[in-house]
């Protein structure tokens, strides 16, 4: 069949064009991908620099707070060392790497911008150095000094060109199978030499989150608790659920932190998920993961419906302090509270969906953690005075007493004073009851979602 000759120019001029735009496309992708790897490159070499300059920086912070003596300059240099750890922190968290691979380092930062914190916390008080706390920041200081060195080496190697920055794109793999008898430098080799040697830390034990106390801390209502079998904790899910045991099926266990049972079940109510204590056989979570469709159930319901929830439970004695309706469900927080005196740590969250008064999450680690009864000390400092420590410009409009937590997993026992401003804004003080200071303030927003302190 023979092709009449406009038709087969027509044929041509159409491949010739699809060809052109193909290539074209092509030329495109990998000018987009040449682009994205440049632009990564280069973030991840500013990232770099950003990381060297700040640990180099937080050297030189710990190094002056470790020669301060008098509160002020405490303060401002640990404050300057709790700036410098979170901006190597940040620039750390956006480089290739997760804290697996920098888990030393990683840690390190955390610590020196915990400790430089509580420092600061502590000289606001009018506190000079305690105990070991001089000797900490200076063991502090040298760490930082070590890996000042380090990361100023390879960042002089990844500006000098005899690094680049792709070949800070190793994976884990890439760490554990390294060669080590490569010659020319790696950041693969050399992260993997630091952390095989780093310094060791001093023993940090303070007011503070990342306090080596903290990780040693026991659940006291698991203290002197029996362990629990898998069937137990299947039994547990049933009692606390209202179902029939022969539908929860079991997960395996999770052992960090809070060793727990992990049950699941799939029901007419919905997927469900318990957390049960492997010690005592508490439920320390549920979860119902159903969509909650729209508000049928009024706040105030929901609150009663959720200690009607506890109750049942054999968990009593707890006050709802705050509670904020989102996305159809109302979560609702309640700290023990006895004899007046709420107890902040004891605290637990009941999430009600608003649609039909159901409990659908619930979460009692803190309870569990911090539960216990006990024996309040006798104010030393009185009520009248300790609202005559309150700004003059503010209106106390309630008062209670209350045991409030510390960064450092530690109570202390405070007058709690709601207060308002002339413009109608409510705040929480609270008064050390002991030593009349000033422990914490909290923003309180009251509105039609609901009661939020932060």
């Amino acid at each position: 069949m023979w092709i009449r000759k406009k038709t087969f120019s027509l044929i041509i001029i159409y491949f010739s064009a699809a060809l052109l735009v193909v290539s074209v496309f092509c030329l495109m992708g990998r000018d987009g991908a040449s682009g994205l790897s440049l632009y990564r490159g280069n973030a991840y070499s500013h990232a770099f620099g950003e990381l060297a300059s700040s640990i180099s920086d937080l050297a030189d912070s710990l190094t002056k707070a470790s020669f301060a003596s008098s509160p002020s300059v405490i303060s401002s240099t640990c404050a300057k060392a709790y700036a410098d750890a979170s901006a190597a922190g940040a620039a750390l968290g956006s480089l290739p790497y997760s804290d697996m691979e920098l888990e030393k380092t990683s840690s390190f930062l955390s610590r020196a911008g915990d400790y430089s914190a509580f420092l600061v916390r502590s000289a606001a008080s009018g506190n000079s150095y305690s105990g070991s706390e001089r000797e900490n920041v200076a063991s502090l200081a040298s760490c930082a000094r070590t890996l000042e060195e380090e990361f100023t080496k390879l960042n002089a190697y990844l500006i000098s060109g005899e690094l680049t920055p792709e070949s800070l794109e190793f994976s884990r793999d890439a760490l554990d199978e390294l060669d080590e008898n490569l010659s020319s430098p790696s950041f693969a080799s050399s992260f993997k030499k630091l952390e095989a040697e780093f310094p060791e830390l001093p023993e940090l034990n303070y007011d503070g989150a990342l306090s080596d106390h903290v990780s040693g801390l026991k659940p006291l209502m698991l203290k002197d608790s029996a362990p629990v079998t898998e069937d137990a904790a299947l039994k547990a899910a049933s009692k606390f659920t209202g179902l029939q045991e022969s539908v929860f099926h079991s997960e395996g266990t999770r052992e960090s932190g809070i060793p727990v049972y992990v049950v699941s079940a799939s029901t007419r109510r919905g997927p469900m998920t318990l957390e049960i204590t492997k010690s005592g056989g508490y439920v320390i979570y549920y979860q119902n993961s159903r969509l909650c469709g729209s508000k049928r159930v009024s706040s105030e319901d929901a609150v009663r419906l959720a200690e009607e929830f506890l109750e049942e439970r054999g968990i009593r004695d707890m006050e709802a302090v705050y509670w904020q309706a989102e996305e159809n469900k109302l979560s609702v927080s309640f700290a023990y509270s006895k004899v007046g005196i709420k107890c902040y740590p004891d605290l637990i969250k009941v999430e009600v969906a608003l649609d039909n008064g159901e409990i659908v999450s619930y979460e009692g680690k803190g309870y569990i953690s911090c539960h216990a009864e006990r024996t309040a000390p006798e104010a030393i400092i009185s009520d009248e005075e300790a609202e005559s420590r309150i700004p003059s410009d503010l209106t106390v409009v309630s008062h209670s007493m209350a045991y409030f937590p510390t960064e450092g997993k530690r109570e202390v026992y405070c007058h709690e004073l709601k207060c308002e401003d002339k413009d109608g804004n409510l705040c929480l003080i609270y008064i050390n009851a002991e030593t009349g200071e000033e422990q914490a303030v909290q923003l309180l927003i009251e509105n039609e979602s609901g009661t939020l302190a932060h």
